[in-house]
């Protein structure tokens, strides 16, 4: 991707976020998401990063922005997904950034009683 392509889509999506009444929430979880799994091997890890960085800047949060280098600039974590101790949410946020989580685990999940 090139350097202007790659800026105004980062650009484009701090737009997007600025007009979402629900984006810091969504944005939050999907970052405490990527924390504990990381991202699925098939996205542009560094531009994902990068976007995220972006957005934290922007409210001056530059502890989140320092975390979230520190996990861009490490190496990928391979994690096993399971279900065992994950809420609905959770499921949820791994779909959105793209893992591949079967239906079946959902239900068996959501089944449980809480």
């Amino acid at each position: 991707m090139k350097s202007s392509d790659r800026d105004h889509k980062i650009r484009t999506f701090l737009e997007l976020a600025e007009e979402l009444s629900s984006a810091r929430e969504t944005i939050d979880e999907l970052v405490e998401i990527i924390q504990k799994f990381d991202l699925p091997k098939h996205v542009d890890r560094n531009f994902i990063f990068d976007c995220l960085i972006a957005y934290y800047q922007n409210f001056e949060e530059y502890e989140t922005c320092a975390m979230l280098l520190n996990l861009k600039q490490s190496e990928v974590k391979n994690k096993r997904l399971s279900a065992k101790n994950m809420t609905r949410a959770d499921l949820l946020n791994l779909r959105i950034l793209g893992f591949n989580i079967p239906d079946s685990v959902k239900l068996k999940v959501l089944a449980k009683p809480r």
